[in-house]
């Protein structure tokens, strides 16, 4: 599938669900963000698009201290397991934790609105159910292992 006609659909569907966006042309990104329920409170939502597909990439406004780095690797790694759509991710050099989810266009002569939107929404999803036990972590107030549990029960 064609780069260009990614964009479109990506940008079709924001604007059908009126979400207020940037595009930057040059570097082909589409950037939006949202408010959470969660105590994260906010995150930018990224698409970034390449020759084979798109990634989507949604980070809240707060990265983990240098002390509470250990211990969110510890929450990123025990909410990852078993996600079958996307993961948590940190960067160890400033503790920005991100959520990443990959489209592969390579072989669609189509991109159907249900995965532009799933796309968009499993981040927010994921920010909406691990976020509140995310920022207990990342300011040093729980445990990871304490925070996931509740928020797989959820």
């Amino acid at each position: 599938m064609q780069k260009e006609l990614m964009i479109e659909k990506v940008r079709d569907y924001l604007e059908k669900d009126e979400w207020k966006y940037e595009y930057n042309p040059s570097k082909e990104i589409i950037r939006t963000g949202m408010g959470l329920k969660s105590k994260l409170g906010h995150i930018q939502i990224f698409f970034l698009f390449g020759e084979k597909g798109y990634t989507v990439v949604a980070y809240p406004p707060v990265n983990a201290g240098i002390e509470e780095r250990q211990e969110t690797m510890e929450f990123i790694t025990r909410a990852n397991w078993g996600l079958k759509n996307g993961n948590f991710e940190m960067d160890l050099s400033d503790g920005q934790v991100r959520y990443k989810l990959h489209v592969n266009t390579q072989e669609q002569e189509q991109l159907p609105e249900l995965i532009v939107r799933e796309s968009f929404g499993v981040p927010i999803l994921m920010f909406e159910r691990y976020g509140d036990g995310l920022a207990a972590v990342m300011m040093g107030f729980s445990d990871a292992k304490t925070e996931v549990e509740k928020a797989d029960r959820g």
